[in-house]
């Protein structure tokens, strides 16, 4: 286990384990990631990004592969919250479904309110990475263009 102190924040890394690569096989195929991609590569490379306060994350592979009742946010948790205020209108939920078919979850925050960064994929890897908030979590502001940059941007690196 890591520590990284950065901006006043405190984060905890976990390197990555084993990773069982074929209980990602449906984000695999749903965002059509390459796996010798970028978005792959950060997927699975840790077991754990977080604040010491519990308080940011970023996902990992073991995040993509719950399914338990029990965590208090899946992976689509901001997709799944707009889909139920959807409610029926079936043209609005196309729409979200298809806004998350093209933009994967990285970090969420929940210091004070919902936040959320997603990457673009196209193609397989990223295409940038965005910025959200509640309660439109289908209206993004840029937050970086790679990565490396994201990393600077949260961690000062």
């Amino acid at each position: 286990m890591d520590s990284l102190d950065t901006a006043g924040e405190s984060w905890i890394r976990t390197p990555a384990k084993v990773v069982d690569t074929n209980a990602l096989t449906a984000v695999l195929r749903r965002y059509n990631l390459r796996p010798d991609g970028d978005v792959w590569a950060w997927i699975i490379g840790f077991e754990q990004l977080v604040t010491r306060d519990e308080q940011q994350w970023f996902l990992s592979h073991r995040d993509f592969t719950k399914q338990s009742e029990e965590d208090a946010f899946r992976w689509n948790e901001f997709e799944q919250m707009s889909l139920e205020a959807a409610v029926d209108d079936l043209a609005w939920k196309k729409s979200i479904t298809g806004f998350w078919d093209r933009h994967l979850p990285l970090y969420i925050d929940v210091r004070s309110g919902y936040r959320v960064l997603v990457v673009r994929v196209a193609n397989g890897v990223g295409a940038g990475i965005f910025e959200s908030v509640e309660p439109e979590f289908e209206e993004l502001t840029p937050f970086a263009g790679s990565f490396v940059e994201m990393q600077r941007l949260v961690f000062g690196q």
